[in-house]
């Protein structure tokens, strides 16, 4: 496995960590002229570029067949940004799409191979035939309202460019059609007709969404790690991994708001992969450089780095618009509290804000599965019960009556929202609750969640987040932990026990779990500004030495989204 970069100890020397480079993808040139193609009879005259050709590229070529020419088929982009097209518009009128600029011509092979498939979409592998040697995937999903707003996201955050660690951009268009049955296209064909994803709604009319970025080759931050560990000479080295690691996703949260975006569905074995880092030459020895205002920090170029991906429901902020907001969004495996505890009235303390605090809770969820391991094991060996082993709070079996206990709150709700009797603002309340937060098929889940972060992260309170106690899932979670108490059954501790594990001791350096147990607090305005995580004690041996270096990534030290002060 190749080492991050050039180890740096805390005191500040460095010394190299020996390890295999994963070499970039080769740079072959596979254009063909035809004019070079000899005459009938006429003996070829191999120049020394055509017999030092790889047989890879001729066989790229030679199957050119198996390729989708996509200018010829009905493919269509967007001009202008601003205006983003209404799905529902182009379905129910098809000459709008005909109206489209179409796509410029580009050919794309394909073996066929599904990388990864999630909600809102299926991941191919993908050859641009006119440049080989970029490591693409596609993206191939309904060319819906969350298909769009992940393109507008991908071409903001492209055109910023204020974080290394998101997806390179290379092409995205729409189509009616799906890519004709020829080649390794035949495949994806079959995939997606098998997909239940591909199979919801009315297919008349129906748009295809297609998004060709980079590929993050090195999996999963939790199985990238878990092999990476395994293969270095001491934990200091993986204690300095991890803090390049963190700091790089700590400045892409605070990064994104500066771009105009809250991701909002943060999530290490959901969206967060590791990319490898090619190096233009093997001499290479330029450091990365970030800045967070006037301070710099700085490390050796690394050899990978973690990807976000996904912003299908990132929030596209304006000015003055509110960040409330009506809706979850975010995985339950990494969702913050306060997506989970809201008020039990609208004028109630909790309201449902979503900030980057809520994003910064599910990096450090995403941090703790770089060690405990990925949150929803994927394999077909791992017994059902067994699938969340590893999350601190999902490995817990919750009493038997709490899933029904948050069965019977949604139709609490609902029964509130249909009383005619109750005043429209408290009707309204409890549907935006029951609709956006306590979802009934997620309650099996949900207990789990709750019960385990009571165990971990400790039993709330007034206290220590003033509002909770009024709150519905507060208050059937009390009613619990009462009932168990008089039944001298086990209950959760005040304080939690989540930094007592082993494997967080072994692994994680002391402020490593400092800074941790700083985000990972019930409370949102107790945690801290994602700013201040980056300028605290943790990354001070990333400081720049040289503090007049030119920065190749650069932020503002104010936070546009934090947590509202008169919330």
């Amino acid at each position: 496995i190749a080492p991050v970069c050039g180890f740096m100890s805390r005191r500040g020397s460095t010394r190299n960590v020996n390890g295999k480079e994963k070499a970039p993808g080769s740079q072959q040139n596979t254009e063909q002229n035809s004019k070079d193609s000899p005459a009938v009879g006429e003996k070829r005259k191999l120049s020394t570029v055509d017999s030092n050709r790889p047989k890879k590229t001729s066989r790229l070529l030679d199957s050119i067949r198996g390729g989708w020419d996509i200018s010829n088929t009905n493919t269509r982009v967007i001009a202008n940004y601003k205006e983003l097209p209404n799905s529902r518009e182009l379905q129910d009128n098809p000459e709008k799409l005909s109206s489209l600029p179409s796509a410029t011509k580009r050919t794309y092979m394909t073996k066929g191979e599904k990388k990864g498939e999630g909600t809102f979409g299926i991941v191919f592998d993908v050859t641009d035939v006119a440049k080989p040697e970029q490591n693409q995937v596609m993206k191939i999903s309904i060319a819906d309202s969350g298909f769009f707003s992940e393109i507008l996201a991908l071409v903001k955050l492209n055109k910023h460019r204020k974080t290394p660690n998101i997806p390179r951009l290379f092409n995205w268009f729409i189509s009616d059609q799906l890519p004709p049955r020829e080649g390794g296209w035949s495949k994806v064909n079959d995939i997606i007709a098998n997909s239940s994803q591909f199979r919801k709604g009315s297919s008349t009319n129906r748009l295809y969404g297609y998004l060709v970025m980079e590929n993050a080759e090195g999996g999963t931050l939790a199985s990238f790690f878990q092999h990476y560990r395994d293969n270095v000479p001491s934990i200091e080295h993986v204690w300095y991994t991890l803090d390049v690691t963190m700091f790089q996703l700590v400045f892409s949260v605070a990064a994104l708001p500066q771009c105009g975006l809250l991701h909002r569905d943060l999530g290490g074995s959901n969206n967060i992969l590791v990319g490898f880092v090619p190096r233009p030459n093997p001499e290479d020895t330029t450091d990365w450089v970030f800045a967070v205002g006037d301070t710099k920090f700085s490390f050796p170029r690394p050899s990978f780095k973690p990807i976000m991906i996904d912003y299908g429901t990132a929030n596209h902020l304006a000015r003055n618009r509110s960040l409330k907001t009506d809706f979850r969004y975010t995985t339950l495996r990494y969702r913050a509290p306060e997506l989970i505890f809201i008020s039990d009235s609208q004028p109630g303390t909790l309201q449902p804000w979503y900030t980057t605090t809520a994003d910064l809770f599910s990096i450090g969820m995403s941090i703790l599965e770089i060690v405990l391991g990925d949150f929803c094991q994927r394999r077909k060996d791992v017994h059902r019960d067994d699938i969340y082993k590893c999350h601190p709070f999902m490995c817990y079996k919750c009493p038997q009556d709490l899933p029904k206990r948050l069965e019977d709150l949604h139709e609490h709700l609902l029964s509130v929202e249909k009383d005619s009797e109750e005043t429209k603002e408290n009707r309204d309340w409890c549907r935006m609750l029951r609709k956006g937060f306590i979802d009934k098929g997620e309650s099996k889940l949900l207990a789990k969640y709750l019960w385990g972060m009571y165990h971990e992260l400790g039993v709330p309170n007034d206290d220590t987040w003033p509002g909770i106690e009024s709150t519905h899932v507060w208050k059937l979670m009390n009613d619990v932990i009462q009932t168990r108490k008089n039944l001298n059954q086990n209950v959760p501790s005040p304080d939690g026990r989540l930094f007592d594990k082993p494997q967080l001791k072994q692994h994680f350096s002391e402020s490593q779990r400092d800074i941790l147990r700083e985000i990972l607090q019930y409370n949102p305005k107790r945690r801290p500004d994602v700013i201040k995580v980056l300028q605290s004690d943790l990354f001070d041996h990333l400081r720049a030495k040289d503090q007049a270096a030119k920065a190749t990534w650069t932020i503002s030290p104010k936070n546009p989204c934090s947590w509202p002060t008169h919330a």
